[in-house]
């Protein structure tokens, strides 16, 4: 993406709607004060959505245009509300790489708009902050980690799974850090890993210390090679007609010029010139003949893949109803228990039960996440009620079981009224 035209910004600073922080911590609320344009602008974890997503090894251009049909299944908000953006794993396999999908509303960016202009300031590029996590986590050479950072009203915490963001959240500043980020990583599915501490931050469940902030991270050259920018779908489309009016002025000026040429050997060897136009056409004819049979073949081709793939989902027996709820049950901990459970060919299991505390809770979730029978574990929530004044942990986890398959394939719908 483009990023405002500057080698390198001037200044960075996280925004949020109370101001901009800058890399020393200080916040700015108002003017403008040690910044400077362009600006490398870092939308705060409360401003961005973040998807975790597995893409097919495929050049990036491919993958945002495969991107551009789930972003409306993957948000919250409709997809011609969002500005997003994404960030591919540096590791791949036979199963593609994993990816960080990134969006944020029109309205946030309109916002931080009038902001930077009431400020004077112009954006070098605008980054959800969580990415410098992710420099962090690529310059210790980890692969799997929590990274958190301290802010004003309380801590930033990102999970890094195979080298991209899974998740990103704030806590307050009376939160349990540790829990919270345990919790964190079994509600996003991530493996245990260590938690480095951003900005020399140390203390109890920190496990690495980092001198380097998050923004420092994102200033760095590791960072500025991202090639990620969230900009407005409307400045991006008016730029994107700016490219094109020019290319049709390059290629106009090109058709001239060749016209010219074209109507010089004219004249020069007409005979030639005639002789070359009916090879042409020679070739051109059966160059359309041989797209008709490729087209054809092709149309041939893709009918026998359905085929072949509807009779493998319609033969290729699933796991037994039965078999699942046993494995369920004998994966809960002594000190929890299942209040229900439900699975239908074609969906995810559900179940839901209560626990002792959370760790059990995440011990139930690994369980499942490491048996082979299951995919996609994540905790859906977990909340903290009293009974009978014994603290009790109120639980939803779901799963899908690997071969529950539906016959026919259920056409998607966009959840627009789902809660973040």
């Amino acid at each position: 993406m483009s990023r405002g035209g500057a080698a390198r910004p001037a200044s960075v600073a996280e925004w949020s709607a109370g101001g901009l922080r800058k890399i020393d911590g200080r916040v700015a609320t108002v003017g403008s004060a040690g910044l400077a344009s362009p600006i490398l602008v870092a939308l705060s974890r409360r401003s961005v959505f973040v998807r975790a997503v597995r893409v097919p090894n495929v050049s990036e251009e491919l993958v945002r245009q495969a991107l551009q049909f789930q972003v409306g299944q993957l948000f919250p908000v409709p997809a011609t509300e969002l500005a997003w953006d994404f960030v591919l794993g540096a590791h791949h396999d036979a199963e593609g790489r994993a990816a960080s999908l990134f969006a944020v509303p029109n309205s946030v960016l309109q916002q931080l708009t009038e902001d930077l202009q009431g400020r004077g300031l112009k954006p070098y590029a605008i980054v959800p902050v969580a990415v410098g996590s992710m420099v962090l986590a690529r310059r210790l050479g980890l692969e799997t980690c929590a990274v958190v950072e301290r802010l004003p009203d309380g801590y930033g915490i990102d999970l890094i799974h195979e080298g991209v963001v899974r998740a990103s959240r704030t806590v307050g500043d009376d939160a349990d850090l540790a829990g919270e980020v345990s919790l964190a990583m079994a509600a996003a599915n991530v493996p245990a890993g260590p938690v480095v501490g951003a900005g020399g931050l140390e203390g109890p469940g920190i496990d690495r210390t980092c001198e380097a902030g998050v923004l420092e991270a994102l200033a760095s050259p590791e960072g500025l090679e991202l090639d990620i920018h969230l900009e407005h779908p409307e400045r991006a489309a008016e730029r994107a007609r700016r490219r094109t009016r020019t290319r049709i002025r390059q290629a106009a000026l090109l058709a001239a010029a060749a016209l010219v040429l074209w109507v010089a050997i004219g004249l020069d060897l007409s005979d030639r010139a005639a002789a070359r136009r009916q090879a042409e056409a020679r070739w051109n004819a059966r160059l359309t003949k041989l797209r008709k049979e490729r087209s054809l073949l092709e149309s041939r081709y893709a009918e026998a893949q359905r085929l072949e793939t509807a009779l493998d989902r319609a033969f290729e027996p699933g796991q037994r109803v039965s078999d699942v709820a046993l494995v369920v049950s004998e994966a809960v901990p002594p000190s929890a228990w299942l209040t229900g459970f439900s699975v239908e060919r074609g969906r995810p299991a559900s179940l839901r039960g209560s626990a002792l505390d959370n760790e059990s809770v995440g011990r139930l979730v690994q369980t499942l996440a490491g048996n082979g029978r299951f995919r996609d574990v994540k905790l859906l929530f977990a909340n903290k009620i009293d009974v009978e004044d014994t603290p009790v942990v109120q639980f939803s986890v779901g799963a899908h079981v690997v071969g529950n398959v539906p016959l026919l394939s259920a056409e998607k719908t966009t959840r627009r009224g789902a809660s973040r």
